[in-house]
């Protein structure tokens, strides 16, 4: 799949992982919410079984979880209450 994303970190993500989540980042931050997170994902999958990306477009402040399925994705996002802007399957493409 092509990429257009000039940031190697964001392109082996991209790569590696099937799932984006896109979430909205809050005006000030995650804050300690974000430790949580990282804590969270790090016990549910591995440290190396995700990836987190800033994905911030003119107007939207976001970031990209990538995950290796959807099932992960949905229970971050119902646990810390994140506001999802989408969820998108990368191998569909």
């Amino acid at each position: 799949m092509p990429t257009r994303s000039r940031s190697p970190f964001k392109r082996n993500a991209k790569r590696k992982f099937p799932i984006r989540v896109r979430v909205k980042t809050p005006e000030l931050g995650h804050g300690l919410k974000l430790d949580a997170i990282h804590h969270w994902l790090d016990l549910e999958l591995g440290r190396d079984n995700y990836a987190w990306t800033s994905d911030t477009q003119p107007g939207h402040n976001a970031s990209a979880i990538y995950l290796p399925n959807t099932e992960i994705a949905h229970r971050l996002v119902e646990k810390f209450e994140l506001e999802l802007l989408f969820i998108e399957d990368m191998k569909l493409y």
